[in-house]
């Protein structure tokens, strides 16, 4: 029996499209709880980032209120699609918001940007998060809207408490973030806030004292000569890349007997042997940041400092 012979005697003519219907009811399923998810995991991971972070950049786009909107609407679509509510509704709006993630993304990966943006502070390959809007947008647009709802959202009551919940977690979720400020340090040095979370903005320590010099194991050799002082994390791309060039530099300095000299200095959580981006032959001075709090930064940092003053920044290499 032929493969069409099969599909005659299993599926006859009028069955067909009632079981095509069914499977791209069961794709529809599958598609919202995957994009639910992404949605929920990406809002809270993006919230986190707005926790930890001064404003994002200049201007509206980068703005803490309009990264605040973006998190409160993927929390809501995202809950909206796992409870199946309005299926064709949520589906075009599900289908609408991908299709621009997608674009998004695309224009990120082309113009050679290291992260998508799409997950707070972790980096993410533009390219891979392409595929997975991508991927979704696909499976939303075959899909058929099952008007049925789930099965635990067929009752009233479970659906209107779902939605006073997330209208709930919502308002709370944005007077949280709008009311919460991690900490941030002086020109002397002092924790200003929240102590155990702290924003170094590099920008502002341009013909000043290095404010964290207390809190680095190298601070005190930092007061004397001239340095190049890079902060790093060791699972920052950026950073790993970079640090062979200012291993470059210590050698070029101490050939040249020039008094400058490199210090890498590491911020925690702090990299294992195995895993440790600086070669253990490195000439360059190695430092720690203090890990009795949480920094953040947008790194590699690099400062060129003047018995303990910063110089200048490197701006160009802190992108």
């Amino acid at each position: 029996m032929t493969k069409i012979g099969i599909r005659s005697a299993l599926f006859p003519a009028e069955d067909r499209p009632v079981a095509n219907l069914r499977q791209r009811h069961l794709l529809w399923h599958i598609a919202r709880c995957l994009a639910g998810c992404v949605l929920l995991i990406a809002a809270g991971l993006k919230g986190d980032e707005i926790l930890v972070t001064s404003l994002l950049g200049e201007g509206w786009f980068h703005s803490r209120l309009l990264g605040i909107v973006l998190v409160e609407f993927e929390i809501c679509l995202g809950c909206w699609l796992v409870t199946g509510w309005r299926a064709e509704w949520s589906r075009l709006v599900a289908l609408v918001t991908f299709s621009i993630f997608a674009v998004a993304t695309l224009y990120k990966a082309l113009s050679g940007q290291a992260s998508c943006g799409c997950f707070g502070i972790y980096e993410v390959n533009p390219w891979w998060t392409l595929m997975l809007d991508g991927a979704l947008v696909g499976m939303l647009f075959y899909a058929r809207a099952d008007t049925e709802r789930p099965f635990f959202f067929r009752s009233s009551a479970a659906l209107v408490s779902t939605f006073i919940l997330v209208v709930l977690l919502c308002g709370s979720t944005t007077w949280w973030m709008l009311n919460t400020e991690a900490g941030a340090i002086d020109q002397d040095g002092q924790l200003i806030g929240d102590e155990s979370f702290v924003v170094l903005e590099p920008e502002d320590w341009v013909n000043q004292r290095l404010p964290i010099l207390p809190y680095l194991d190298i601070g005190k050799r930092l007061e004397n000569g001239r340095w190049i002082a890079v902060l790093y994390k060791h699972d920052c791309s950026h950073c790993v890349e970079m640090l062979p060039q200012f291993e470059q530099e210590a050698i070029q300095f101490a050939a040249a007997g020039q008094n400058e000299h490199v210090a890498l200095i590491e911020m925690p959580p702090y990299a294992s042997a195995e895993y440790d981006p600086v070669p253990s032959d490195t000439v360059c001075i190695r430092g720690r940041l203090d890990e009795s709090r949480e920094w953040f930064a947008q790194t590699p940092v690099v400062m060129e400092i003047d018995k303990g003053v910063v110089t200048k920044l490197r701006e160009h290499e802190n992108q």
